[in-house]
């Protein structure tokens, strides 16, 4: 790991406020490409399941994510849904893009983050789904049409028709 990485990669697993978070973040874009160096930090803090570092590190993913993020955000939502973190998950997965995420945004449709009366966490998915947009996506949109929330079926049709006007 560059040095320079590992002390921000150090600071940011300690506790710290929300502005010092995004000072590092700062930070981190200065540095260069610090994208494989991110990665093995986050693989190290889901090994550990050391949850608090592991969203400030899901924070700090270059935006557009990469597409290397996507089997680490893809494990996440589906193999460790009951963490506090999905909606950074889901973030993150607004922007990667990566065809090969869409059985896990769709698996991970139905599930309901305790707190998120709104369905964030779902609508994120649904955004995920259509800036992919390939069939397959679409057919995940198309599948939440019959969800049992009004809101999920409703952000599936506004994407649903907002792609399609494209």
């Amino acid at each position: 790991m560059k040095e320079n990485f590992q002390k921000l990669y150090q600071k940011l697993c300690t506790p710290i406020t929300f502005a010092e978070i995004q000072d590092i973040n700062a930070a981190l874009k200065k540095i260069g490409d610090f994208s494989p160096d991110l990665l093995s930090a986050m693989q190290e803090q889901l090994f550990q399941r050391h949850w608090g570092c592991l969203c400030k590190l899901i924070w700090a993913i270059p935006d557009p994510t990469p597409p290397l993020f996507g089997p680490i955000l893809c494990d996440l939502l589906d193999n460790h849904r009951e963490i506090e973190i999905m909606e950074a998950v889901a973030d993150a997965m607004f922007s990667l893009r990566d065809e090969r995420a869409v059985p896990s945004l769709v698996g991970a449709l139905d599930h309901y983050l305790v707190g998120d009366a709104d369905y964030h966490f779902n609508r994120k998915l649904l955004y995920a789904l259509a800036n992919i947009n390939n069939g397959e996506a679409v057919a995940g949109l198309t599948l939440a049409l019959e969800s049992p929330e009004e809101l999920i079926r409703r952000t599936a049709r506004k994407e649903l028709e907002r792609i399609t006007k494209h």
